[in-house]
């Protein structure tokens, strides 16, 4: 079979990780994810109290989507990556994570007013907190007080990436200036440069340290 340049592009990211070859692969579909965003904001801001969500939010969820797809995407199985990618159906995909993102976060906000303050799961109410798009965002913001924010200040030594360690600085405010910055305000930051949706990533990598080390102190504990 022969594959096309976007297709060796996606394996290429795979082995190197190179930003440049995720640009160029997100642009070889734009047009695609232009479309597929644009169904699903017509469904979703029809949705009740989901009509503050911008197409630009949707636009930027869905190249998140079609890069978790380049990671899981496999050429041995003979389709070109453009054959797998309109097959996953980004549309329909994203909608279905927002509905089952809306019936989550409503859940945990209770489940996570009951937790101890330095309880894994804890983290899970900080982190949606600033990623969540929808009627449950204030919500989150009520429960995110400075006892979580101290939390994540406390875990801060224990992720041994400087790069990651800045992010959540950056992102909970815990600078100098005190400023909380969005996605796209680090994305663009001399030190980074990269995606909003790669800083999305990196984000929620820290996240994932700082649970693993806060269930092994419950480990220790028991």
């Amino acid at each position: 079979m022969k594959y096309t340049e976007q297709t060796r592009n996606v394996v290429n990211w795979q082995l190197t990780q190179d930003e440049s070859l995720m640009q160029k692969i997100l642009q070889s579909v734009g047009r695609h994810v232009a479309n597929e965003a644009s169904r699903a904001f017509h469904v979703i801001s029809n949705m009740e109290g989901y009509a503050g969500i911008t197409l630009d939010d949707v636009e930027q969820d869905i190249r998140l989507l079609v890069m978790q797809l380049c990671d899981s995407y496999n050429y041995r199985k003979g389709a070109n990556f453009f054959t797998y990618l309109s097959n996953c159906k980004l549309a329909g995909t994203f909608v279905s994570r927002i509905a089952r993102q809306h019936h989550y976060c409503n859940v945990s906000l209770d489940i996570a007013s009951r937790l101890p303050a330095n309880h894994p799961a804890k983290l899970d109410t900080v982190y949606l907190s600033r990623n969540h798009v929808g009627p449950a965002h204030k919500g989150f913001q009520e429960v995110e007080n400075n006892e979580l924010r101290q939390l994540v200040r406390e875990q801060l030594s224990h992720i041994k990436s400087p790069r990651l360690r800045r992010i959540l600085e950056l992102r909970y405010g815990m600078t100098k200036s005190g400023t909380c910055h969005t996605l796209k305000e680090i994305s663009v930051m001399k030190e980074f440069k990269v995606t909003r949706e790669r800083i999305r990533q990196l984000e929620a990598k820290a996240f994932n340290q700082l649970k693993s080390n806060l269930k092994l102190q419950e480990l220790l504990n028991d």
